[in-house]
């Protein structure tokens, strides 16, 4: 009886740990409600210069929403605060990680640019110039191969 009691006890005091977790909620839903919440909660966090704040959102979501409706995004806005910071190690991480998991995506010309202007601030202008000219003939027409062209531009 005195086991039996003890167990039980034991079960209390576990659901109590699990209750009093901030976090667990969170972790716990997956719902589109609570992802776009975080999303739209992180944008304007981003739009107010919070990078910091943006940045732990960010990797939450991540984290949180390997399959979410946000992820590729995620990556790319993270990647870009890490650049704006000129953390551009962080950065570069996060662009090549978009690129080569979502390779399809539309954010990658994007990402290639931003990988030519970190290589460019890293004085690395031969890698700046093959990003460039990647774009330039792959994605002739997206705004960031229309960049590209005008960095290009910049080595004559």
């Amino acid at each position: 009886e005195a086991i039996i009691l003890l167990s039980k006890e034991e079960e209390v005091v576990e659901e109590k740990i699990e209750l009093n977790n901030p976090l667990a909620e969170l972790i716990e839903k997956d719902g589109e409600e609570e992802e776009f919440t975080l999303w739209s909660n992180t944008l304007k966090l981003i739009d107010n210069s919070r990078y910091s704040e943006a940045a732990e959102n960010l990797r939450f979501l991540i984290l949180s929403y390997p399959k979410g409706a946000y992820l590729v995004d995620s990556y790319f806005w993270l990647a870009e605060i890490y650049f704006l910071q000129e953390n551009y190690a962080d950065s570069s991480d996060s662009f090549n990680e978009l690129i080569s998991t979502y390779a399809e995506h539309s954010r990658v010309p994007d990402a290639n640019f931003k990988l030519g202007m970190i290589s460019l601030r890293s004085e690395d202008s031969n890698k700046a110039k093959e990003y460039f000219n990647y774009l330039i003939n792959n994605h002739p027409d997206s705004g960031a191969g229309i960049l590209a062209a005008e960095e290009l531009k910049k080595f004559q």
